[in-house]
């Protein structure tokens, strides 16, 4: 026998034609044999072709954008597969490494745009990510954010860009007052780094902690030596903390550099910016004593404890990576694959991290409890 049937989309396919042509033949047992030959051949190929383009329809197609044999290519695509085969549904997921550069990032996207993808999840590299995202706007593509987490992602308000990451600029408040409920009698030297929202951020610091307990110094781009000279007079303030204002990497990663070329010991607190790969890859091994505030890891929610099992059972250790990766496709599973339906704002979704909502600029509404993690050389946890 050719074909036979089967729970898989594709051997399905093989049942249905054999049980057709079959259903043919007896039909018109008793025609001429030339004729019938004709007919059930024919038949045979129509019934081919339609099947064939049903299942072609019910292959979902996903592109990861992340650097190539990263651990955040393969948790997003094991999250991606995992996901649609708990649902029972075909995902062909292509991988595409991703260029970290602005110009670059922005060409990258506009290729993968043109093979028409029904959506992309990925991206670690700032640049990349905020200059993708036109390119995907303009082609209706749903762009899921597992790991970006600067504010320019959702700036523009695009509508088919949903961040299952936190902006960085929506945690200035819960920042601010976690140092003011949990910090109290601690002292903070606050660095600004002349970019504007990093301004604001250090305006609220001041705006909300005790006065006296801080002290706040602009460390502007290309002042190498007298930004050093005036940390090493701030050492007399003697700081509990120092506190990272960027939202840039780059612009973190300098602060850092100075705080300890200047000799300064003291701690390093920052936003999530501090977490990301730009900033891992750029510090090496200068991150002794740096902490950054985050979200609690999905793994530690309630909700993800039968999935995290399953998976350990089958030999995979679930990161937050694969389980956001894993909601990612779950939202897009009830999206309508067609691509001009993206009305999808203060709609609510089903995920394994609970329903998630989603404002007018592609931000989460309600954000995940966060918490103050801690490096330890190339990981982190949360601080102790």
């Amino acid at each position: 026998m050719l074909f036979y049937v089967s729970t898989q989309p594709k051997k399905r396919l093989g049942g249905i034609i054999f049980y057709s042509c079959c259903k043919f033949e007896k039909k018109y047992a008793n025609q001429d044999i030339m004729k019938k030959f004709r007919f059930v051949f024919f038949q045979c190929l129509w019934t081919l072709f339609l099947c064939g383009a049903a299942t072609a329809q019910s292959i979902v197609n996903a592109v990861v954008v992340a650097p190539e044999g990263s651990s955040a290519e393969r948790d997003i695509v094991l999250g991606i597969e995992k996901a649609f085969s708990d649902a029972e549904q075909s995902v062909s997921v292509q991988t595409v490494n991703e260029s970290c550069s602005f110009l670059n990032g922005k060409k990258q996207a506009k290729e993968i745009a043109a093979l028409s993808p029904d959506f992309v999840v990925g991206y670690t590299c700032a640049l990349s990510a905020v200059s993708a995202q036109n390119e995907y706007f303009k082609a209706k593509i749903p762009y899921f954010a597992v790991l970006a987490v600067d504010p320019e992602l959702t700036a523009l308000k695009n509508r088919n860009v949903f961040r299952l990451s936190i902006n960085t600029e929506k945690q200035f408040k819960p920042f601010a007052d976690m140092l003011d409920e949990q910090y109290r009698g601690k002292r903070f030297l606050i660095l600004k780094d002349g970019d504007v929202r990093a301004n604001r951020f250090a305006e609220m610091l001041e705006k909300t902690l005790p006065e006296g307990s801080f002290q706040t110094l602009d460390l502007p781009t290309n002042h190498l030596n007298q930004n050093i000279k005036k940390l090493e007079k701030a050492s007399d303030f003697k700081a509990d903390y120092i506190i990272i204002t960027s939202l840039s990497p780059k612009q973190a990663v300098r602060l850092v550099s100075r705080v300890r070329e200047a000799g300064l010991k003291t701690p390093i607190i920052g936003l999530n910016v501090l977490k990301t790969a730009d900033f891992n890859r750029m510090t090496g091994s200068l991150k002794h004593e740096i902490y950054f505030m985050d979200a609690v890891g999905v793994r530690h929610l309630a909700d993800t404890a039968a999935l995290i099992a399953s998976m350990r059972f089958s030999g995979t250790e679930p990161s937050d990576t694969l389980l956001l990766a894993y909601a990612a496709a779950q939202i897009r599973m009830q999206i309508p694959k067609d691509k001009q339906e993206l009305n999808t704002r203060n709609t609510p979704f089903d995920t394994i991290a609970g329903p998630v909502v989603f404002d007018d600029f592609g931000d989460m509404v309600e954000l995940p409890p966060q918490a103050l993690y801690k490096w330890h050389e190339n990981a982190y946890k949360i601080a102790e």
